[in-house]
């Protein structure tokens, strides 16, 4: 099966490479890659995903993004003189981040706009330095600069994944396999019956560490799936005070397919142990929607300017949901 992965790889990525002026048909950093089995599954994670050419091409995407927090609580309910009491499970989820967003995917550069307007607020990431503007004033606060800039870092990296893999800092290693199957429930020739199809595929677990520069992690797991390469899962660590498990699970689905590239979607996290097991409560949802590349952006400055742009109008309270997603 690897040996079949690299030469299809092979051919992929020496078509998509022809002609990029390195005077080479594989560049050397893509050769190293080839060179391990966990480097060839990186490759296929990214093919899978659109490819390099077409992430070359088309480095700028501005996308709509909301992150949903949930809080878990419950609802007690006291009846009659006995005193019986019902205790119901509640989960309340707060909307407490929208933001249009449009990143450099290739230079690691960030632009967000609230979608509120009272107060408006901009945020920028470049190669030099973060801001944040609120109400066409720019901040001087160096703590919310710094919260404004991991945000962005954070909503970049999320986000850049598999095409951030095109990093020659990185070992990538093969962990396990795991089984998984998909149903299809389709109606039967007989009036009320149903037939259901049942395909087996397997989860290919891939260790990619050290994490790209700035995204300030150990190490990640993604979880690819053996049919075409796409990310399903995502293990990482979990680095804020005060938690009760070690990682975090997030879950990918509902992604959209936009000029063959293949992003966004609704990512799912709960807590989790160090073998990817889910251990707790969902924590939050965030979803990149309404996806759009470009060759280059209009309107945008990843550098603070004085005009401010306009509000965007796509930002819904209750969109998420990519129209082609996956």
């Amino acid at each position: 099966m690897i040996r079949t992965l690299q030469i299809l790889l092979v051919g992929m990525i020496a078509i998509a490479l022809c002609g990029c002026g390195s005077g080479r048909l594989i560049p050397q950093d893509i050769e190293t890659m080839m060179a391990s089995e966990g480097g060839q599954w990186a490759l296929k994670a990214i093919e899978g995903h659109g490819g390099i050419w077409r992430f070359r091409q088309r480095a700028f995407v501005t996308f709509d993004y909301v992150k949903l927090k949930v809080s878990h609580g419950m609802d007690t309910t006291i009846e009659n003189r006995r005193r019986d009491t019902t205790i119901v499970p509640r989960l309340d989820t707060l909307i407490n981040l929208r933001e249009r967003m449009t990143f450099d995917l290739v230079n690691r550069f960030a632009f967000s706009q609230s979608a509120s307007s009272n107060p408006l607020v901009l945020k920028g990431l470049n190669a030099e330095s973060s801001w944040l503007v609120k109400d066409d004033v720019l901040s001087e606060d160096s703590a919310e600069i710094r919260l404004a800039g991991a945000h962005l870092t954070q909503s970049l990296n999320a986000f850049g994944l598999p095409f951030s893999l095109l990093d020659t800092t990185l070992s990538f290693s093969l962990i396990d396999q795991e089984p998984a199957f998909d149903t299809t429930i389709a109606k039967g020739r007989d009036p009320g019956t149903f037939d259901t199809t049942i395909t087996p595929y397997t989860i290919q677990q891939l260790r990619v560490e050290p994490a790209p520069s700035g995204m300030g992690l150990k190490w990640l797991v993604l979880y690819l799936d053996s049919r075409d390469g796409r990310i399903r899962k995502l293990l990482s660590p979990r680095t804020d005070s005060g938690a009760t498990s070690a990682t975090w699970l997030t879950t990918w689905s509902e992604q959209q397919t936009t000029l063959g590239m293949t992003l966004g979607g609704r990512r799912v996290t709960y807590p989790a142990d160090s073998a990817g097991q889910i251990i707790g409560l969902l924590e939050s949802d965030r979803r990149y929607y309404n996806v759009e590349f470009s060759r280059s952006v209009e309107g945008i400055s990843f550098t603070w300017t004085s005009t401010t742009p306009a509000v965007p109008d796509s930002l819904s309270a209750d969109s998420g949901t990519a129209a082609d997603g996956t």
